[in-house]
């Protein structure tokens, strides 16, 4: 074998180490291309992972959605289900009402006495005058307040004044102070004190025509008794006509005539009576278009202690009335009625 000089050993020598380099270069990036292979699957897994995970989620939070939507209309059917029970019930209550009371007007109709009956009742419950209701002049407007006196019938008493406008007030029963002494000053300033019943108790006053006059009987005395005026005028409580009376009220109206005593109902009403939501301008504008083309009124409010909104609309009220030329007259008993 030749020697080999020291020149081609060097240059065997460098081949060799570039093919080492070379050699570790491949191996490098080879190891490079597998650790980045490797991180991009993880990557891919990871991201194939989470859109799993956000499609799952997407479809869980469609799940809920729709579970609640279920859960809303089944509340709304329930709410739909329990508002016409409630109105089953009142309808119920007040048929039951009106039954019971049809049932004790014919138990006191039959246990009614020959010798005079409830015409014999109370001697002195009669009117200082015989009925001679016939007064009925147009472009006539009279205010009637109901169920006072209280509070309220100040405020109104003292825009009366100022307005120079007499009214009706048709009275319930009271043992305190402060409303006898507004009974009185009713009287005193000119207006009409009427009875309304003493208990305001449908089921108790329309049970027969003797529970009706016995409770009538006391609201008469007691304004007698605190103003020294005898009462002419009455009004039913709910009207003459309404689902508690409709057993007696003929016989009631007929035996209060009787006596001299004149009902009222009306034909323009301020909606006050069962509700206190509405706002004073909500009440006025009620009675203003209740007028239409009525030449005679007698409108319904009321003076309780819940009518606030009445008391602060009776001015805008009698301001309005007049603007359509009515004048203003309290009733009496002369005064033709308005009746359902």
């Amino acid at each position: 074998m030749p020697a080999i000089n020291e020149k081609e050993r060097s240059v065997l020598f460098y081949k060799r180490m570039i093919l080492v380099v070379i050699l570790l270069t491949i191996t490098v990036l080879a190891v490079i291309a597998v650790v980045q292979g490797v991180q991009i699957h993880k990557i891919k897994l990871g991201n194939e992972s989470r859109a799993a995970q956000n499609a799952e989620q997407a479809e869980t939070i469609e799940r809920q959605t729709k579970q609640l939507e279920e859960q809303m209309q089944e509340l709304e059917e329930l709410r739909r289900q329990k508002n016409e029970l409630e109105t089953l019930t009142q309808q119920q209550s007040e048929r039951l009402a009106a039954l019971e009371a049809q049932v004790a007007a014919a138990a006191a109709t039959t246990s009614t006495t020959s010798a005079g009956g409830y015409q014999a009742l109370y001697p002195d419950f009669y009117a200082p005058q015989t009925y001679s209701a016939t007064s009925s002049p147009d472009n006539t407007a009279y205010l009637t307040f109901d169920d006072g006196p209280s509070g309220n019938t100040d405020i109104i008493l003292q825009t009366l004044q100022e307005e120079n406008v007499k009214a009706t007030f048709f009275v319930v029963g009271t043992d305190n102070a402060d409303n006898l002494a507004r009974m009185r000053r009713i009287v005193q300033e000119g207006h009409t004190i009427g009875m309304h019943s003493y208990s305001h108790s449908y089921k108790k006053i329309y049970a027969s025509v003797e529970a009706f006059l016995k409770d009538m009987y006391q609201v008469f005395n007691l304004i007698k008794d605190t103003t020294g005026v005898t009462p002419t005028c009455f009004r039913f409580p709910g009207g003459s006509i309404n689902s508690y009376n409709k057993a007696v009220y003929k016989d009631i109206k007929a035996e209060m005539i009787r006596r001299g005593f004149v009902p009222y109902d009306w034909n323009v009403s301020s909606g006050d009576a069962s509700t206190t939501k509405y706002t004073p301008e909500q009440l006025t504008g009620y009675v203003l278009n209740g007028i239409g083309s009525k030449s005679r009124i007698i409108v319904l409010m009321h003076d309780s202690s819940s009518k606030e909104n009445t008391a602060q609309a009776v001015r805008q009220i009698i301001i309005g009335i007049r603007e359509k030329g009515f004048i203003f007259a309290p009733l009496d008993y002369q005064t033709k009625p308005i009746l359902f």
